[in-house]
């Protein structure tokens, strides 16, 4: 099995540094890894009761990685220090017209992204929307 420090989050590419912004890093017997809150802000994963990788599905885990492989973050993509590390950007914006992605690390340390649950309340049209997951 792999060191603990050579094992790296498949969507942020950070591995055990980065638990106090992204939570637990997930790993199976296998090679697949995943932060919990980049899992839990990842657009087409859902999360279940269990308590096994966090609660969920490593084969829905491995296709989200796969998915990501072709999405660039919005805010590292022009990091030189990240340069490679831009892809697995899974974690999308809230706002239906807009179509950046993220990487959860990311969001979470930039100045202008929202991370938390957010409903926006709309008087005229009564009806509430979640803006970010």
């Amino acid at each position: 099995m792999e060191a603990e420090k050579d094992i790296k989050c498949g969507f942020c590419h950070l591995g055990v540094e980065a638990e106090p912004v992204c939570s637990k890093l997930h790993h199976d017997n296998k090679n697949t890894s995943a932060h919990h809150r980049c899992m839990q802000y990842s657009a087409d994963l859902v999360q279940y009761k269990f308590t096994s990788f966090g609660g969920f599905k490593i084969d829905k885990v491995e296709k989200e990685i796969r998915r990501g492989k072709r999405l660039k973050c919005s805010i590292c993509k022009t990091d030189k220090s990240r340069q490679g590390k831009w892809l697995g950007a899974t974690s999308g914006c809230a706002i239906s017209n807009c179509s950046k992605t993220f990487h959860y690390y990311c969001a979470k340390l930039d100045s202008v992204a929202i991370t938390k649950r957010m409903e926006v309340r709309y008087l005229k049209e009564n009806s509430t929307i979640v803006m970010y997951r």
